[in-house]
């Protein structure tokens, strides 16, 4: 289907957004992601001592071997999960990598975003999810640094050392390490994000995942509204997850090199001089507008959202943008087929607080704590929100 082709379906059967969820970076729910982008907040920080330590990787100088420039970046706070919820067992934690079990809970939250005291709004034969992902599983370097163990043992007798030292040391050294588990070759694969969230909430329409690399969530949306417009699925859960700030995606970028030197992100800015990492995890519950009026979901307090509108914030809210606004916004006259959605403005959506967990055990945390976690500050009672333009809700 060409572009044109596709626009003008869009704009012919448009497409609601009807529940939202999220993790992002000083923001743990979509309220305070939405607070955050309204008032203007920088989420990026220097890195956690609980994700690596700086004094051990980190060098300003680009050509340092076996060092990154770079150490600051957008990194989502230590989350609790209670494996008991999803079916799990805790013992398989450690096997499974950090963004399949937070894009759970996500998953769980962006429908129960759109419950507001309907059960079963959605039916399951019928509700699919599609993911943007990218990065490295968390779990997959340390499960293959176990197969160094031999030779680190190796290097150590070479080096003089006896026996019962390299015992000693290799024994120390694999405690440190996650097992190889029955769970650990899935657990860092990941195209079993969608899968394992199908499985455990039981979603049977269709479910995959997109790399696409920086558009691999844009991408997803695509792929997940194509399943609405065809009519093989009635709800999808879409968007982009990564939980991977770790060294080993610094050195990448680093090496590349990619990331800014001066620690800032200035898109299309003269003084622009890298990108940085950030962590996030963010869905949308898509369905066909006919059928979100029809069955209901208007009774958010937010108005639909379309897909196909461009917004821009205005009095505290946002509203479509014509195609004319685009034009004289970018230079660029708008697409030949192109025709803009009608418009439908909408209200800045505020999430219920995620169900909580009732009994049992302690929940498992997933990461430890920061040393010194960062306080967040609240802004000053008279600060206005600062007016932040949108190409889509979802950006």
């Amino acid at each position: 289907m060409t572009d044109s082709a596709y626009a003008q379906r869009m704009a012919d059967h448009p497409i609601a957004i009807v529940g939202l969820g999220s993790i992002f970076p000083q923001a743990d729910d979509i309220s305070e992601f939405w607070s955050n982008v309204t008032f203007g907040r920088d989420a990026v920080t220097d890195v956690p001592p609980a994700w690596w330590d700086p004094a051990e990787h980190f060098d300003p100088n680009p050509l340092a071997e076996d060092k990154t420039y770079a150490r600051r970046g957008g990194f989502i706070s230590p989350q609790t999960f209670d494996p008991r919820a999803f079916g799990m067992t805790p013992n398989s934690l450690d096997s499974v990598g950090l963004v399949q079990l937070l894009s759970l809970a996500v998953a769980r939250d962006t429908l129960a975003d759109a419950v507001r005291g309907r059960e079963g709004w959605y039916p399951p034969d019928r509700t699919g999810v599609i993911l943007g992902m990218a990065g490295v599983s968390t779990t997959l370097i340390p499960l293959a640094a176990r197969l160094y163990a031999p030779a680190l043992s190796q290097t150590l007798r070479e080096l003089g050392h006896g026996e019962d030292v390299i015992r000693a040391f290799r024994e120390t050294f694999l405690a440190s390490l996650p097992s190889w588990t029955e769970d650990s070759f899935p657990g860092t694969l990941g195209n079993v994000v969608a899968g394992r969230i199908a499985n455990r909430l039981d979603l049977r329409a269709a479910n995959h995942t997109v790399d696409a690399a920086c558009a691999s969530s844009l991408a997803a949306v695509r792929a997940a509204v194509d399943e609405l417009l065809t009519h093989r699925a009635d709800v999808m859960i879409t968007g982009g997850c990564d939980a991977d700030n770790s060294i080993v995606s610094f050195f990448c970028f680093s090496k590349t090199p990619a990331l800014s030197p001066s620690g800032r992100v200035r898109p299309f800015d003269t003084a622009a001089d890298g990108t940085l990492l950030g962590e996030g995890l963010g869905m949308l519950a898509l369905k066909r507008l006919a059928d979100a009026e029809r069955d209901g979901d208007r009774g958010r307090p937010a108005a639909f959202v379309r897909l196909a509108d461009l917004v821009r914030a205005r009095d505290g809210g946002v509203q479509p943008v014509d195609a004319g606004h685009r034009a004289r916004r970018t230079g660029r006259p708008p697409r030949r087929g192109h025709r803009p959605a009608p418009h439908a403005g909408c209200r800045l959506p505020h999430a219920p607080a995620p169900p909580a967990v009732v009994g049992g055990p302690p929940a498992t945390v997933l990461r430890p704590a920061p040393a010194a976690p960062a306080r967040r500050v609240p802004p000053p009672a008279d600060a206005e929100p600062r007016r932040t333009p949108y190409r889509s809700v979802h950006s």
